[in-house]
């Protein structure tokens, strides 16, 4: 199991990801808030501590290359780790596969 202590922010826009990392995250302990674009995740780690941003690619209003420049620029953010992600067209295939061994 994960530390307890372990506070990710998810930030992608689309919906099943979001949802998918969450179940994922619930079953490992891990607290997880999530943003749909760059601008919410700006927002979110200002007013949050996070220990772990994992920070989709390609997003409408602010894509994540733009978004984590931003971050990166805040005191908060100058220390903060950020993993890009990006699902695209496999996240379906990955998606069902996790679920058929699960429901096994």
């Amino acid at each position: 199991m994960m530390s307890d202590n372990l506070k990710v922010l998810l930030v992608d826009d689309e919906s099943m990801v979001r949802m998918s990392i969450t179940s994922f995250a619930k079953k490992a302990n891990i607290e997880l808030d999530t943003a749909s674009n760059g601008l919410e995740a700006i927002k979110k780690v200002k007013a949050n501590t996070y220990n772990l941003v994992l920070m989709d690619i390609y997003m409408p209003e602010m894509d994540g290359k733009k978004a984590t420049a931003e971050i990166k620029a805040l005191p908060v953010g100058s220390d903060l780790k950020i993993v890009a992600i990006s699902a695209g067209k496999f996240f379906s295939i990955i998606f069902l596969t996790y679920v058929s061994f699960n429901t096994i």
